[in-house]
């Protein structure tokens, strides 16, 4: 995990600036991106150190981001908010691998909900992970698809 206040948060939001529209397939626009690293408060990544398959190089880097999530809190819902989660075509199970990791983050520090916004096509990966639809919006413009849906999943802190 990696927090705001990070000595190396700095370098990690330069990476994330620099392949985001990667990550996130080009779905997600990169001015979109950067809105969403501006809010966030803690967050988490994958690395590797090699590029894979369609990915550009990066001026000798060694390293690069597969998958990425970033969050923040919000207080009166008692919730985690789930700000931007993108992963690589390639390593689809990495974004399940990070909801599982903020789930139990949040059920560890007894959060009531998660919450996050999904585009058209995702919206049924979510349902089945037990989410549901609080609203939805029209097009977003720096999205592709057709709607943006405002999900929520209420977590159940009986077992702690």
């Amino acid at each position: 995990m990696f927090r705001i206040t990070d000595e190396n948060s700095k370098t990690l939001i330069k990476m994330l600036k620099d392949q985001g529209d990667e990550i996130c397939k080009k779905e997600i626009n990169k001015d979109y991106i950067i809105s969403k690293i501006q809010n966030y408060k803690f967050g988490w990544l994958k690395q590797s150190e090699r590029a894979q398959i369609g990915q550009r190089k990066y001026h000798n880097k060694t390293k690069y981001i597969s998958s990425f999530v970033l969050c923040s809190i919000d207080e009166d819902l008692n919730a985690i908010t789930i700000n931007l989660l993108c992963n690589r075509n390639t390593l689809r199970k990495e974004g399940m691998e990070l909801l599982n990791i903020i789930e139990n983050y949040a059920l560890d520090k007894r959060y009531k909900f998660l919450q996050l916004q999904s585009i058209g096509d995702r919206v049924s990966y979510y349902i089945d992970r037990g989410f549901y639809i609080v609203m939805d919006s029209p097009e977003y413009k720096n999205i592709k698809c057709e709607k943006l849906y405002y999900m929520r999943k209420k977590l159940s802190t009986k077992s702690l």
